[in-house]
């Protein structure tokens, strides 16, 4: 059922792009989970051999920050309680009309989900000077712009 719903889900995100006029367009967020100078990273079923961001798609009727509140709760089991602000939104990275915005926030509470789920198959917490070799390069990036200060930048990633 969860595998149909999600189907269900990814086909209505397109066709409220295409009525939008966003057709191409794939809008995404990535957040930036901190707790004591530890970040909370995610392997993902299709690519098991890397550590991510949580995150994912932005649906045509929520905020970019009402989507990564969404998906970090779905993806980490933590409730996030708001959004601290955007290190940036970044463009062309994945093809043309591709734009993923990167929030962060320590302002979260739970215990991290260890149950595996259709997307999700592992969740650690790592040090944020001391990140896996495993880590995606670009969200390596988006750490050490974090780190660095960077707020509110676009550019293309």
């Amino acid at each position: 059922l969860s595998l149909a719903v999600m189907g269900v889900a990814i086909f209505c995100r397109y066709i409220f792009s295409i009525f939008q006029g966003r057709w191409g367009y794939i809008p995404g967020v990535r957040i930036i989970m901190v707790q004591n100078d530890m970040v909370l990273l995610v392997r993902h079923w299709y690519a098991p051999g890397v550590w991510t961001l949580p995150g994912g798609g932005v649906d045509p009727w929520e905020s970019v920050y009402e989507a990564a509140i969404r998906e970090a709760r779905e993806e980490t089991g933590f409730k996030v309680h708001a959004i601290e602000g955007t290190v940036g939104t970044y463009t062309g990275g994945l093809g043309k009309g591709t734009e993923v915005t990167v929030v962060y926030s320590a302002n979260i509470e739970g215990p991290i989900s260890h149950s595996l789920n259709f997307e999700i198959m592992m969740r650690a917490w790592y040090r944020l000077d001391n990140l896996p070799l495993e880590f995606d390069p670009s969200h390596r990036r988006f750490i050490s712009k974090y780190l660095a200060g960077v707020r509110n930048e676009v550019a293309r990633w």
